[in-house]
Parts: C-alpha cells; sequence; structure tokens
C-alpha cells in the first residue's frame, strides 16, 4: 500500500505517465468486519474519504445522497446552511462585543473590575484617599469613585508620563491650593514694598520728622532697618506658602501616579488577553464564512438535484444495511467514472487470519461482491493453510481462483521473510530496513507488449490451464505478470498452465522427451510440452522448469507445505 502511494505520488510529476495520480488507501479489519462485512467495509471507504482532500469528500457527498431522498436531502442542506448562518451571526456579534470591550477596557477595568490592580489599592487606602480628596475640595460621597475619575483623567493624559503636568495642575486647581498661591503672591508684594521704602527713606524720612510726634517715631524706626526685616519676612512667608502648595500637591499626586501606573499594568494584561480573543474569533468567522460558502452551494446543487429527479422515498432502516453498502459503492463507482481525474480506490483486508475461517470467507466474498466496479482493487493478506479459503488443497484451490486474479506468496529468501523478521523483532537484533528505491513512474514494465511467439504459446497452453474463459484469461494475466521475473518464459507458461491445470508433472514429460522416449499421461500435458520446447528452441532444461515452478508457486501454489 506504502509502495503504491509512493508510486502514485511519483506520477504526478510526470508528463504522461502509465500510472494513476489518485489512489485512496482503505485499510479494513477483519475482526471489526466479520459482523457485517458490506456495511463495515462500506463504511471504511467513507470514513478514508472524508479524511481525504476535499475532492474525495466531495465524491463521498455524492454517493451518499444516491441513497438518500433528494427532497430530504435538499432540505437537510438548506437547514446545515441556516444553522451555520447562525452560528455566523452569534460568532460576529461576539467579536463585536470583544472588540467593544477592548476599546472601554480602561472604564471597565476602573469601575466595573472587582478585583483590579487599581480597585485593590484604592480600597485598601480608602480612609487616606479620603482625607486627602476631602483636603482637596472634592466632595463626592465615595472617595473609591472620586479618585478612580482622577486615574482615569491621568490615564488619558498619558499615565505615569504625565507626571509634571499632574502635579502643577494639583498646585493651582484644587481648594486650598489657590490660597496658598494668593498669600505667597501678597507676601511677594509687601517683600517689594518695604524694599522700596527702604531704598526711598531719604526723600520721605525727613519729611516724616518735619511733621513731628508720630512721624518722628516711624523715620526713627524705618532708619534702624526695620523695612529690611520686615521684607525679608514677608519674602520667607511667600517661600514657605510655595513649598507647602508644592508638597500638599505631591502628596495628593503621588496616589493618582500610583494608581495610573496600577491601570496601565492591568490594560497590558488584560488587553493582550482580549487581542487574542479577538484574533481567534475572526480566524473562526473567517473559516465559518468559507464553510458556510460550500454549504451554500452544496445547498443550490442538491436543490437542483432534487428539482430534476423529483421526490424519490429513501432507503426504509429496515432494509439490510448490506444493500445500503451495495448502493454507496455502486454509486461511488458511477461517480468516479464522471470524474476527469483517473482515481482508484484500493481497499486492503486485513487480519483474516486472527478470525475463524467461516467469517474470513465471509470478509472475502464480501469485498468481491462488493468491490467488482472498475475503480476499485482488494489486496488481502493471510495463510491459505488456515482454512480461509477452504479445508482441502482443492477447495483453497478452487476458493482462491474464484476470489482473487493474482497471488504473492511470502517465503523465506524473499524481500519479505518474516520468519527472520519475527526473531529479529524479539532478540533485539533488528537493522533498519535499506531504503527503497524511487519509484519510476514514467513506465511500467507491465506495458512490455508480447510478442508474436509469446501470444502464439498462450493460445496453445491456455486449454491446459482451463477450460473456462475466467481461467484463460487468469493464466494470461499471470504470464503477464510472472514474464518479468523469468529468464526462460517458455518453461514460465507451461509450468504455470500444468499449476493451474493441475494437468500433472511437466518436468516428467520434459525428461523423457530429452532422453528420447514418448512420454505417458495426459494428452494435453504432452502437447504443451511440445510447443513450449518448440517455442525455446527444440528443448527446456530441468533447471529452468525447476525455476519457474517456484515463481509460478509464488503466484498460484496453495497446498500445504508448498
Amino acid at each position: 500500500m506504502a509502495r503504491m502511494g509512493a508510486l502514485s505520488a511519483a506520477a504526478r510529476d510526470v508528463e504522461r505517465s502509465p500510472f494513476l495520480t489518485r489512489i485512496l488507501p482503505v485499510r479494513v479489519e477483519a475482526a471489526s468486519a466479520a459482523g457485517d462485512p458490506a456495511a463495515a467495509i462500506a463504511a471504511g471507504i467513507e470514513r478514508a474519504m472524508r479524511r481525504a482532500d476535499r475532492d474525495w469528500a466531495a465524491l463521498a457527498d455524492e454517493a451518499a445522497f444516491a441513497l438518500a431522498d433528494p427532497q430530504a436531502a435538499a432540505r437537510e442542506a438548506g437547514e446545515r446552511f441556516d444553522a451555520l448562518r447562525r452560528r455566523l451571526d452569534e460568532e460576529t456579534r461576539e467579536l463585536d462585543d470583544a472588540k467593544g470591550k477592548r476599546a472601554r477596557l480602561p472604564d471597565l477595568l476602573l469601575y466595573e473590575t472587582a478585583g483590579s490592580k487599581v480597585d485593590s489599592f484604592a480600597r485598601g487606602n480608602r480612609s487616606r484617599l479620603e482625607t486627602a480628596l476631602r483636603r482637596f475640595g472634592f466632595s463626592e460621597a465615595d472617595a473609591t469613585v472620586a479618585y478612580k475619575n482622577l486615574v482615569g483623567e491621568v490615564t488619558e493624559l498619558g499615565g505615569a508620563a504625565s507626571a509634571t503636568p499632574t502635579l502643577l495642575r494639583s498646585i493651582w486647581a484644587f481648594r486650598g491650593q489657590t490660597r496658598l498661591l494668593v498669600i505667597a503672591a501678597l507676601l511677594v508684594l509687601l517683600w517689594i514694598a518695604f524694599g522700596m521704602a527702604q531704598d526711598s527713606q531719604g526723600a520721605w524720612g525727613p519729611w516724616l520728622r518735619e511733621q513731628g510726634g508720630l512721624g518722628v517715631a516711624v523715620a526713627e524706626w524705618a532708619a534702624k532697618g526695620w523695612l529690611a526685616t520686615f521684607g525679608r519676612v514677608a519674602l520667607a512667608g511667600a517661600g514657605l506658602a510655595l513649598v507647602v502648595n508644592v508638597w500638599r500637591a505631591v502628596r495628593f499626586t503621588a496616589p493618582i501616579l500610583r494608581g495610573a501606573k496600577l491601570l496601565k499594568a492591568d490594560l497590558a494584561e488584560r488587553s493582550v488577553e482580549l487581542d487574542r480573543q479577538i484574533e481567534a474569533r475572526a480566524s473562526r468567522i473567517e473559516a465559518l464564512l468559507a464553510e458556510a460558502e460550500a454549504a451554500r452551494k452544496a445547498a443550490e446543487t442538491t436543490t437542483q438535484r432534487a428539482a430534476s429527479l423529483g421526490a424519490r422515498a429513501a432507503a426504509p432502516s429496515a432494509l439490510a444495511v448490506d444493500s445500503r453498502a451495495d448502493g454507496f459503492v455502486a454509486a461511488l463507482d458511477e461517480a468516479l467514472a464522471r470524474n476527469p481525474a483517473r482515481a482508484r480506490v484500493i481497499v486492503a483486508v486485513d487480519g483474516l487470519d486472527d478470525v475463524p475461517a467461516e467469517a474470513a470467507r465471509r470478509v472475502l466474498d464480501a469485498a468481491r461482491r462488493l468491490l467488482a466496479g472498475p475503480h476499485y482493487a482488494v489486496l488481502a493478506g493471510l495463510d491459505p493453510a488456515l482454512g480461509a479459503l477452504g479445508a482441502t488443497p482443492e477447495a483453497r484451490r478452487d476458493g482462491f481462483a474464484r476470489l482473487f486474479q493474482a497471488a504473492w506468496r511470502l517465503e523465506p529468501g524473499a524481500g519479505f521473510d518474516p520468519e527472520r523478521a519475527i526473531a529479529a523483532h524479539l532478540t533485539g537484533a533488528e537493522t533498519a530496513a535499506p531504503p527503497a528505491p524511487a519509484p519510476d513512474a514514467a513506465r511500467s514494465l507491465l506495458d512490455e507488449p508480447i510478442n508474436m511467439a509469446e501470444s502464439d504459446l498462450i493460445a496453445r497452453l491456455a486449454p491446459l490451464a482451463g477450460a473456462t474463459p475466467r481461467q484463460m484469461k487468469r493464466f494470461a494475466n499471470l504470464y503477464r505478470l510472472g514474464r518479468l521475473a523469468s529468464p526462460n518464459r517458455s518453461a514460465l507458461a507451461l509450468m504455470l498452465a500444468a499449476e493451474l491445470g493441475a494437468a500433472g508433472d511437466p518436468l516428467a514429460v520434459n525428461a523423457a522427451l530429452d532422453e528420447g522416449r514418448e512420454p505417458d499421461g495426459d494428452p494435453r500435458l504432452i502437447g504443451a510440452v511440445r510447443a513450449a520446447r518448440a517455442a525455446a528452441g527444440g528443448g527446456i532444461k530441468p533447471a529452468d522448469l525447476y525455476a519457474a515452478r517456484r515463481l509460478v508457486r509464488r503466484f498460484t501454489a496453495l497446498e500445504e507445505g508448498a
């Protein structure tokens, strides 16, 4: 199966390859198929098609449609499309909600998200914040809300990076701060006035003395330097008012900036999560759009089919499952025939030796009957001696001829030696198998034409292989396969015909002819040996006949011990 898959893949790169480019491998276990073989085989094919690419899945839908009522199928397709549209609308609404939540994330974290960093900080320092806020003129009933409002304003201005404008605003914008600034300004004006009075006392001092009384006392008081002292006191008072103002502003601003920093950290964490949700929903919506479009096209197709076929009753559930399996496989065969791309379904039946002989025969019979169409091929691995093909050598021979077109016996010394492989696995002496050569998909050895001499020999030997057209066809097909590995094709054709027709031993007839004696036995066999010797140029060596017998029995021999 793997080799066929590699050959099919290689054929895609060859312009005119004789091999198929589309192979669907299907594996069926006899143990699971023994109860209802036809249903198990059909179900295995459908599962493999669903798991393969979109073209195989479409063919599976087409085959399944043949078993259903077209009107019901059209309704189901429409309902599936409607369901996808509803899901798409729901996902779109949820995406819009997520985008809206992302845009309102600062407000959500400030006011509606209990347990956020800024909320925990505000509630943990509620009393201190309330005192500070009331001192600055905030009269809201809930100090936490007032504090969050300030944090939100700072965050809009740029978060912790806006410390300078926030601090400056705190110096003059709130209650008590303006009063301190006015006091500082008045004191500065007093300092300026005292200084001017000090500098100009030479002009007004004599005038005051001339007035006598209080004027003399004031002039003497100013002359002692008290104006300068009062000026320095006024300037110091102005500076103190400014220091108190800035100190109050810093104490008020610090928790606000801390809240803005906490809010920024919360925003960074929550926004990443929301962005992921938005991206995931957008991807899901894109996938749903593609799925809904495919469902829309499928609904249109099934509706058109229903209109063209008209109402037809679906197969009732009381029918045997085998009949539905037959219908599915037959419909798939017809669909593959209409498909321009060549394709083949390869069904491998494995584990036949793990079930009773009767169950194995049922599985093989079902596979032969079910997969008789031109687009199917069946592979089976079994030990003929275990009775799956019959209890006696004759029964096994007849059973094989009825079920299979060709065989390949695995023997010691062959490319795969099962006994040696098992022993190596159990003893731990396994070695890596050499890599298989790359398949040549440009040509097929089976395309080598049969020349006139071979065709004449096959025609003369065919009656020995069997009396029915099926037996003669099998002889010709096996010769076409076996001749690729045989150096003496005349010997191969002779041994193959004798083996298929169970006509006796060609070796004894050939030996008698070599010795110049008239051989005894079936006249058909004697005539076949003479024809093969003539085709070989007058004689056939016993070694060539023995080699041909070994090769033929790789294809045909089913007797015990052979």
